[in-house]
């Protein structure tokens, strides 16, 4: 009889102990999540700085406002449809369960949609923006996750794999801000005649290096706060994740450093922020699992794809004031390929196996043509009415939204123009005047010797 009571009292503890573990591990993972979807959030700060200090001053403020109005009718965007469309959940039942879920997936919706404003920035209209923002937030970017990230849908039945969102997130949002930015054309002054590079100089160096460092921080809590708690499997993806995004962006950097001093000179800080940038969204898809050689890999190559496709914009005079496709989509798209080469365990250049591989190229084109065709139907028809007048662009967009009377902007572009071909004339003069001291020199050591003889 007493053995029976204290085997049933050992019993009753056991699980009451289980039942307090199993609570206290819930606490932590809420604790984790609401921690690291609130960094993520602060990335849109990141986006205010970067984008802000990027353009020319006038523009500044618009910029800022778009920024805000992207979390802001964003969250409505979501709560009315995006998240029913990706998750089949809905928040107007206000289960608490969900809350955590919604949360997440809100700041990476916005962040999407985030992207898109660089690459469209100084010349379209406040109210086309919001529209096409609330479109990607409700619509486009909830059916590529729900495609990538929930269970029984195609691409995720064929295998794909997106650890943070290289692909829905980074690519969806690339491709879409490079549509956009076809369809508006450039800046007035971006291009000169003669094919030359005129991008205006940014009001804020600060800024714009604040900024990617605010988006490099937050960054850490994008990929390793997609373990979505710290049970054991997931901690050990949330500290592999943390480790490969360190590992990538810094070679990253490190690469940018070294190829902007020996061959971008004119453009170091752009050349590097925009590396390192490019390392953070290459390692994205795979930073759970990849290992650390691999992110290594990522992060160098990611250097060269940003910088060959921002270079290519610009030989095909395609104005992308921020570099958001070649950052988001170009490094996007290599970061979900990237994965299928270096997966551990299925990658095609680590185990010879093809299926994974097959998948990520299926995806990764499978979203280049799902935000493509979007914003193809939006951009190109609405064109001539969605994009500001030149005079407006000129003047900035702060004068046209806020009256700020910041008309002399055109005036600055136009000396910043001249103080560059000032520039290059005295380069020019240096250079011949050099020649000229070199053949005099060389003339005088031929007299001399001719003279010695």
């Amino acid at each position: 009889m007493n053995s029976t009571v204290i085997e049933l009292s050992t019993m009753n503890i056991t699980h009451l102990l289980e039942q307090q573990k199993m609570e206290l591990m819930e606490g932590i993972n809420a604790v984790w999540s609401i921690v690291t979807v609130a960094c993520i959030f602060m990335m849109q700060l990141g986006f205010l700085l970067l984008e802000s200090g990027s353009i020319t001053e006038s523009h500044s403020l618009t910029i800022i406002l778009k920024n805000a109005s992207d979390a802001s009718f964003g969250m409505l965007a979501w709560f009315v449809l995006g998240n029913y469309i990706y998750s089949g959940e809905s928040p107007f039942q206000n289960d608490t369960e969900q809350f955590l879920g919604w949360f997440q997936s809100y700041v990476f919706a916005v962040t999407t949609a985030t992207i898109l404003s660089g690459g469209v920035a100084c010349r379209i209209k406040f109210s086309a923006y919001i529209v096409y923002s609330l479109i990607l937030t409700a619509w486009v970017y909830p059916w590529a996750a729900r495609f990538a990230w929930m269970d029984d849908q195609w691409l995720s039945n064929l295998g794909f794999l997106d650890f943070a969102g290289s692909g829905p997130v980074h690519l969806l949002g690339g491709v879409s801000a490079l549509v956009g930015t076809i369809a508006l054309r450039p800046r007035k002054y971006r291009f000169a005649a003669d094919g030359r590079d005129n991008q205006p100089q940014g009001s804020s160096t600060a800024n714009f290096v604040t900024g990617a460092f605010i988006l490099w921080f937050g960054w850490f809590s994008f990929n390793a706060g997609s373990s979505g708690g710290m049970d054991p499997e997931s901690r050990q993806l949330a500290i592999r994740a943390a480790m490969n995004t360190l590992i990538a962006s810094a070679s990253a950097g490190l690469t940018a450093v070294l190829l902007s001093l020996k061959f971008f000179r004119h453009k170091v800080l752009t050349i590097v922020v925009n590396g390192i940038l490019g390392g953070l969204v290459g390692i994205t898809a795979g930073c759970a699992y990849v290992g650390t050689y691999a992110a290594l890999i990522i992060g160098v190559t990611s250097v060269f794809i940003v910088t060959g496709a921002s270079e290519l914009l610009i030989k095909l005079r395609i104005d992308d004031p921020l570099d958001a496709s070649p950052v988001h989509g170009a490094c996007g798209l290599f970061g979900v390929i990237a994965l299928g080469l270096f997966h551990e365990k299925d990658g095609l250049l680590t185990k010879g196996e093809t299926d994974l591989f097959v998948a990520q190229i299926v995806g990764g084109f499978f979203i280049v043509g799902w935000a493509a065709g979007h914003a193809l139907l939006f951009f190109f028809p609405l064109r001539k009415f969605i994009r500001v007048s030149v005079e407006k662009e000129l003047a900035g967009l702060d004068n046209e939204y806020m009256d700020k009377d910041d008309t002399l902007d055109a005036h600055r572009i136009r000396e910043h123009n001249e103080i560059k071909h000032a520039q290059k004339s005295l380069s020019a003069k240096k250079k011949k005047s050099s020649q000229v001291h070199v053949k005099s020199d060389n003339s005088f050591t031929k007299r001399s010797s001719a003279s010695m003889k």
